[in-house]
């Protein structure tokens, strides 16, 4: 690990890459986290939706949310 921080500190593009890689990685992970969540939500609304009749549905999608 030595080599490494020593290889960092006398590089600061390496640097500034290593940071960038890092940034980037940590907003790709939050971004499919939502999108995760999202479709998780937007199955289970089908799924109550599928056995309700027209009249209930807006009733079971505020229930929902």
């Amino acid at each position: 690990m030595d080599q490494l921080t020593g290889l960092v500190a006398g590089n600061p593009a390496l640097y500034v890459v290593l940071a960038l890689v890092g940034g980037l990685l940590r907003q790709w992970i939050a971004h499919r986290t939502a999108v995760r969540r999202e479709e998780e939500v937007t199955r289970r609304l089908e799924v109550a939706v599928r056995d309700t009749k027209s009249a209930e549905r807006a009733a079971v999608v505020r229930a929902a949310r």
